[in-house]
């Protein structure tokens, strides 16, 4: 099967399984896909899990990151300087209408991890950190990875004001 030669869907196109499909879809060109046939549901795949939930797949040789390979599928490029920002808030979604190209700020302040914490739930993290809890254990219990714990409890982001 070649993907020149007949409309595929964005599931077809990709993800693709075999090898000779995988070196070729960075040569596609923005709107090979056409998006009428999406739907408004997340849409998931094969593809390896990262350990903050986003999903890789292999492309050419190179693991991508499924949600921007389907972003550009149809919509060409990520715009130098943004980010994608899953509206979703799923980030295994690689639904292209769920994706909206932000900068690194407002997709850092749209973050469920941001979104989930008030100052109020920062310093009680802080407080069971320094009482001994593990930051996987404060993780599940405020329902953010581990990663974001781990800036809280390192005040590498949300900084007491001075």
């Amino acid at each position: 099967m070649t993907f020149h030669d007949q409309p595929m869907s964005l599931e077809d196109l990709a993800f693709p399984r075999d090898r000779q499909a995988r070196s070729d879809t960075r040569a596609i060109p923005a709107g090979t896909i056409d998006p009428s046939g999406l739907q408004g549901e997340c849409i998931d795949g094969p593809g390896e899990r990262t350990r903050l939930g986003y999903v890789r797949v292999w492309v050419s040789g190179v693991r991508l990151l499924a949600h921007v390979v389907a972003w550009e599928l149809i919509n060409g490029p990520v715009p130098t300087g943004m980010e994608l920002d899953h509206k979703c808030r799923n980030r295994w979604c690689r639904n292209p209408l769920h994706l909206e190209p932000v900068s690194h700020a407002e997709n850092c302040r749209r973050s469920p991890a941001t979104t989930k914490l008030d100052w109020e739930k920062v310093r009680e993290i802080r407080r069971r950190y320094v009482a001994g809890e593990s930051i996987t254990h404060l993780g599940r219990q405020f329902d953010v990875t581990k990663q974001a714990i781990w800036l809280i409890v390192n005040h590498k982001n949300w900084k007491e004001p001075a």
